[in-house]
């Protein structure tokens, strides 16, 4: 495994001015299924300005944050004050771990121009056989 660095970890679609804050930071970025919302779309923007990032899968935050190698966490939610799925988990891993976290509304995505609408797939491609029901929350709200 590669050296662990300390990391700003962003969950959800920041606001465009937001990049200029992070720009000498080492940014985490949560793939974010079922959409793939890091993948997609943060870590394009990260790459485009030349923002040093790194891709995690969701489910390995959770060793990052026992390791302490997240300094902060920004969670960006919708106009509708939800958040993307995941992003309550975020927050109560931050709580625990005691790292400073801070929510902003972020951008607007329309989630049905995504291919992945639910975990039975990945990049399109089906994961899962057909009759195996799927649970797909589309947003949360945060307690």
């Amino acid at each position: 495994m590669e050296r662990i660095n300390k990391y700003i970890l962003i969950y959800g679609i920041p606001p465009e001015d937001f990049y200029r804050e992070v720009k000498d930071k080492h940014i985490l970025i949560p793939e974010m299924r079922p959409y793939l919302l890091g993948a997609k779309i943060v870590a394009k923007a990260l790459e485009k300005r030349k923002i040093k990032s790194t891709l995690i899968s969701d489910n390995g935050l959770g060793h990052l944050f026992f390791l302490k190698a997240i300094d902060k966490v920004y969670l960006f939610g919708f106009d509708d004050n939800t958040f993307p799925v995941g992003a309550q988990a975020v927050k109560i891993l931050a709580q625990r771990h005691a790292v400073a976290l801070e929510i902003q509304k972020g951008k607007d995505v329309k989630l049905d121009k995504f291919p992945d609408q639910n975990a039975k797939t990945f990049l399109g491609i089906k994961t899962c056989v057909n009759k195996t029901k799927v649970i797909t929350p589309q947003n949360e709200s945060l307690n």
